[in-house]
């Protein structure tokens, strides 16, 4: 009879040990994989992070217009980019497109579901650069994707304000006439 409960007792003794072994397996392997997931994500991060970057720099060259437009677009075909990524100044793409007066490429970054209220490093959104430049395409295509026209920026200047700054008469009358409404 002692020679039978030495044996239940090894056995369940080992029997603990294999559930513990399978149970650190277990836990190797999904700590495995959620170092693998954390790794993607991480990397896909930094690809955004990357080609945003590389698309701000496209558009706030000096390369002539449609040298910058091919560039631009071929970066905005690619899925794995954050557009709403910004540059030391706090600066997005859509800014700079603002900047620019391209639509097309305003409207690219719009269709990808991007902050249009986003504001640089001085408080300014999209809409107050094209007000500045002057770009009545830009502002058109921006007032059409439900930009706050109240936004001020670090000198308490809406677009409104730059645009009558700048003497833009046409970006006044519109943005006067939406003001008023």
């Amino acid at each position: 009879m002692g020679y039978k409960l030495i044996m239940l007792s090894i056995i369940k003794y080992i029997v603990t040990i294999l559930i513990v072994i399978t149970l650190l397996v277990t836990i190797v392997i999904h700590d495995r994989n959620r170092n693998k997931t954390i790794a993607t994500n991480e990397n896909n991060a930094i690809n955004e992070i990357n080609n945003a970057r590389k698309l701000m720099e496209i558009l706030s060259s000096e390369n002539d217009p449609l040298t910058i437009k091919k560039e631009a677009f071929e970066i905005l075909i690619q899925e794995n980019i954050n557009l709403n990524s910004k540059d030391a100044e706090g600066k997005t793409p859509l800014m700079y497109a603002a900047f620019n007066n391209d639509t097309e490429i305003i409207n690219a970054i719009i269709k990808r579901d991007v902050d249009v209220n986003n504001v640089d490093s001085i408080g300014r959104t999209a809409l107050h650069w094209a007000s500045y430049y002057g770009n009545e395409d830009a502002l058109i295509i921006l007032l059409q994707n439900k930009v706050d026209l109240s936004i001020k920026d670090i000198n308490e200047s809406t677009a409104l304000d730059l645009a009558r700054f700048e003497g833009h008469e046409n970006i006044i009358t519109i943005l006067e006439s939406l003001e008023n409404n």
